[in-house]
């Protein structure tokens, strides 16, 4: 067996091994242009291993048929192969080009000056003549056709995958779909896919629900794809107010830089999904909350009146409402929603705090306490209560009352000395009951007592 024709044995025998690897490291999500890429130059790379080591008379014609066949596959391999194996796919195509000019040498039994001696000392016979130009003629007619094949498959470049069920698999509800091949879906979908339009725009949608359903849910990738969505018209209602809702939920637990990113982004969503379905008032009561949360108090309020028909029988709903009214400065109609609710819910104990609350804005001050004395059942411990508690018996002119709650409120232990003498550092008090603000031991009960008796902080202390 000639030398050439054994190197090229062996570049053929580790490229076809390196073509095998390569072939078992392409992804599930690989396009069928890939794959076909790949399993054509393994079947060539065989095919000529074995064609060369039979050394039968014709094997110079096949082999450089596959020869053409090889070349072809990795021209139409070089711009996909690096997306999956690197580095196995560069030392693939080194010694694929290596082994396609070996192959071209063994066309010939030996080198063009031997072969053109030979001729001219002995001329073949006129039917051998004829033989050959008969299979010359039919070598470059089949190379002629595989040029014209791969030529038609690279300007077609047909692609095998069932896109469509990769965009079910995207959109699947029903959760007949594993979550990691859900996402992986996704983004072939959204990457590679045939889509565009609302269609490309829910499938951005569905993809940021996923990250939304994530271990650890990372607020700006959800943006982006929420961004991603609406540019293109995403119309998935429900995905919409899902991916608003869940920006809703994570804004606390953001950083601070981030809160009004975030903020903005969820009240995008939820106007978005409005435009889509005005008639959804779970998407208006949302988008109020969020508004409430932002400070737009005008905002939320018109929300919410227009989202109300579908909740007046929501304690929740009301107790929310009633929020709005307070901050807007309309405690009487803070007060009316309150009442509503708790007509409902009797004990529903948000609403008992709106209407603590707000009777201390209209001076109804026995009300205030006996909400304060409900909720307390259920809230032994909580520190608001007693600065309420406290403003409650101040208004009705009876500070001795107010200075035994807040000193009890020490002793018990449900509000810590610091945490007074911090609020009423806050509050200007110190200075008004003569204590020295930088005093380093201070006796807090003496604040307390000292801070009531100038007058009781009705005046001086901001009504929540």
């Amino acid at each position: 067996m000639p030398n050439v024709l054994k190197i090229a044995i062996g570049l053929f025998a580790l490229s076809t091994l390196l073509a095998g690897i390569n072939l078992s490291t392409i992804r599930d999500d690989a396009s069928g242009t890939m794959m076909a890429v790949t399993v054509g130059g393994l079947a060539a790379n065989v095919l000529l291993v074995a064609i060369a080591a039979a050394q039968r008379r014709w094997s110079a014609y096949l082999l450089s048929v596959f020869t053409v066949l090889g070349v072809v596959s990795v021209l139409m391999g070089i711009g996909r192969m690096f997306d999956y194996s690197a580095s196995v796919a560069s030392i693939s195509l080194l010694l694929n080009a290596a082994a396609l000019v070996g192959c071209g040498l063994l066309v010939f039994p030996a080198s063009a000056t031997v072969w053109f001696q030979a001729r001219t000392r002995d001329q073949p016979p006129a039917e051998e003549v004829s033989l050959r130009r008969r299979n010359v003629g039919g070598t470059i007619g089949v190379l002629a056709l595989v040029f014209l094949l791969a030529g038609a498959y690279w300007l077609v470049d047909p692609d095998f995958t069932d896109w469509e069920a990769q965009r079910l698999a995207c959109l699947d509800e029903a959760d007949e779909v594993a979550r990691p091949e859900q996402f992986e879906a996704c983004r072939n979908a959204i990457a590679d896919g045939p889509f565009s339009g609302t269609e490309l725009g829910d499938l951005y949608l569905a993809r940021a629900v996923l990250v939304t359903e994530g271990r650890n849910p990372r607020p700006l990738s959800i943006i982006d794809s929420l961004n991603a969505a609406l540019s293109h018209g995403a119309t998935d209602i429900d995905r919409l107010y899902r991916v608003g809702e869940s920006l809703y939920e994570l804004r606390d637990a953001a950083m601070l830089s981030e809160r009004v990113v975030i903020a903005r982004a969820s009240g995008d969503a939820l106007e978005y999904a409005i435009d889509l379905a005005p008639e959804r008032a779970d998407i208006r009561y949302l988008l109020a909350r969020l508004l409430l949360w932002t400070g737009d108090i005008t905002g939320a309020l018109g929300a919410m009146e227009e989202a109300r028909p579908a909740y007046e029988e929501d304690p929740e709903f009301l107790s929310i409402l009633g929020e709005a009214y307070l901050a807007e400065g309309s405690p009487q109609r803070a007060l009316q929603a309150a009442n509503a609710s708790l007509s409902l819910v009797p004990q529903h104990v948000p609403s008992l705090f709106l209407r603590s609350r707000a009777s201390l804005h209209t001076g109804d001050y026995h009300q205030a306490i006996d909400d304060l004395s409900v909720i307390r059942q259920e809230l032994p411990q909580d520190t608001l209560l007693v600065f309420l508690d406290v403003l409650a018996h101040c208004g009705l002119g009876d500070p001795e009352a107010a200075r035994r709650i807040a000193s009890a409120s020490v002793a018990d232990g449900i509000v810590a000395e610091e945490t007074w003498y911090d609020e009423l550092r806050f509050l200007d008090a110190l200075a008004a009951a003569g204590v020295d603000e930088e005093a380093e031991d201070p006796d807090v009960g003496a604040v307390i007592d000292a801070w009531i008796g100038v007058g009781c902080p009705q005046s001086a202390y901001p009504l929540p």
